[in-house]
């Protein structure tokens, strides 16, 4: 049986593909908006906190211990909330969509809004209630019904595990205030070390069993597009790279992911690496420090230029009434 795009309808080809599990799995490919998914269900496998197995254990990574797992997130939360939220969000409703253990919307409360969430799994949704104070729920009709409104919804890593996006983001538009925002970051399809470096080791590993959705910027303008027939909204996408070259590295030697990372969707090498160097106090360490960090700038630069860095940036406002 063909089974239809999620987001234009068409017809979609089937292909099979490996899962970093080593399981195989069957892909529907939608040539019109340039998307992947998949059909099988993975709502058991998120709401039985089987997401870091599949994630990172069957991958032959460690699964960090809660008090790390919340650590490197607050630590990288604290540069989304530098990034995206301003003054006029103190005082303000935000929303994360698959919050995890909470650690975005401990950093958001502290910066001055006033934070919900959004979290399936039910270890993780009762520690952001109890340990964190913070009011989450463990589906979006939870919010629809309830009639609250924010200023700002946003998610970092979970639209992959979104059946249905069209309507998934017509009702995140209905929870928006007249002027909000929802600002989400996803991973690339058309990811640099997949499809430019054809890595085996990292094509192997890019598809994961809990993650459905594949998005490219294609995909993406395309989904927006549909969405703006029936709304009035004003969008941006673009893609980040947040691997540096040196990742890029380890995979091309070692045809495998760094263990123990402590950010998702990105590494911090070249900074480590300049630490590293500038340690040496003669000119040589000092240029050799620059130099490694400008080239893996441009590095980065040119791969977003052509849209394929590794996460893409959504950002969706909601016009004001006139």
């Amino acid at each position: 049986m063909t089974i239809n795009c999620w987001i234009c309808n068409q017809a979609t080809v089937k292909k099979t593909v490996q899962l970093r599990s080593k399981k195989e799995a069957t892909l529907h490919y939608c040539h019109v908006c340039d998307f992947e998914f998949f059909s099988h269900e993975n709502d058991a496998l998120l709401s039985n906190n089987q997401l870091d197995k599949t994630r990172l254990e069957s991958a032959g990574l460690d699964i960090p211990k809660q008090e790390k797992d919340f650590e490197n997130g607050y630590n990288q939360s604290k540069t989304y909330v530098s990034d995206y939220l301003n003054k006029e969000d103190v005082g303000a409703k935000i929303l994360e969509i698959g919050c995890s253990w909470g650690y975005f919307l401990k950093a958001a409360k502290e910066f001055g809004a006033v934070p919900y969430g959004l979290e399936i799994n039910p270890v993780r949704l009762e520690y952001v209630k109890e340990k964190l104070g913070i009011n989450c729920k463990p589906s979006l009709e939870d919010y629809i019904s309830s009639k609250t409104k924010f200023k700002k919804i946003f998610s970092f890593y979970c639209l992959e595990y979104i059946k249905h996006p069209l309507s998934f983001f017509n009702n995140l538009l209905n929870l928006l205030e007249p002027g909000g925002e929802i600002i989400f970051i996803t991973p690339n399809l058309n990811d640099v070390l997949k499809d430019v470096w054809h890595n085996p080791g990292y094509q192997h590993f890019f598809y994961d069993e809990c993650a459905i959705g594949y998005y490219s910027f294609k995909a993406i303008n395309s989904l927006l597009n549909h969405l703006k027939k029936d709304r009035t909204i004003h969008t941006s996408v673009q893609t980040k790279q947040g691997y540096s070259l040196y990742n890029h590295l380890h995979w091309y030697f070692n045809q495998k992911p760094i263990n123990n990372n402590c950010l998702v969707g990105g590494d911090r090498l070249p900074e480590d690496i300049k630490m590293v160097l500038e340690q040496d106090k003669s000119f040589i360490g000092d240029y050799l420090a620059n130099l490694i960090y400008r080239f893996d700038q441009e590095y980065k630069k040119v791969i977003e230029e052509n849209n394929f860095g590794n996460q893409i940036l959504i950002r969706i406002k909601k016009q004001c009434p006139v």
